[in-house]
């Protein structure tokens, strides 16, 4: 999983830009984006289709956080969504099933707005499951993929040790030009 110029937050692998970088734009945006009780786990959107729907009728563009990131001096955006009070949801078309996804690719057009200016982009990783938070979520449809009904992704190892890792290993076959990855909640896993 190692490539050139990209880094693991944490203290493995880190290079030369994370270090010198002062300044990030932390988007941190998803199912409960809006919501001011979300920490009260109250989703706005009941879907990702109806969350898709209401980012892109808000004119949601790429290019208008990378220029909030200029305006910053940011020297990367931290895209922090799939994490559990955003109910995991994959802002890209996973092939990965048992959280959301969506089907317009908001990471890839970030990714590529961002490089055009310069600037890098991290992906956020929470480490812990909340699918008890978030009925909406069917666990049991990575155990039919994998073919093993006995797979359990919310048990907290299992979340990290297998289901996320395959989720960071499409990301990073997908999208060449990511920076790296922001893990929160992984502890020592």
């Amino acid at each position: 999983m190692k490539r050139k110029g990209f880094f693991y937050l944490g203290g493995i692998g880190l290079n030369s830009w994370y270090q010198n970088a002062r300044t990030a734009l932390f988007i941190h945006w998803g199912i409960a984006t809006g919501n001011a009780a979300w920490q009260e786990k109250k989703l706005l959107y009941s879907s990702t289709e109806e969350f898709e729907q209401a980012a892109n009728s808000a004119g949601w563009d790429a290019g208008k956080w990378v220029a909030a990131a200029k305006k910053l001096r940011a020297s990367y955006i931290s895209f922090a969504i799939f994490h559990g009070s955003m109910a995991h949801m994959k802002a890209w078309k996973s092939d990965i099933p048992g959280t959301p996804t969506t089907n317009r690719d908001f990471l890839g057009e970030l990714i590529e707005k961002a490089d055009q200016e310069g600037i890098r982009v991290i992906l956020y990783i929470g480490g812990q499951p909340f699918f008890q938070d978030f009925p909406w979520v069917d666990p049991s449809e990575y155990g039919r993929w994998k073919g093993d009904l006995s797979i359990d992704i919310t048990d907290h190892a299992v979340w990290q040790k297998r289901y996320v890792r395959e989720i960071i290993e499409e990301v990073i076959d997908r999208y060449p030009k990511l920076a790296g990855f922001w893990f929160d909640g992984w502890n020592n896993d």
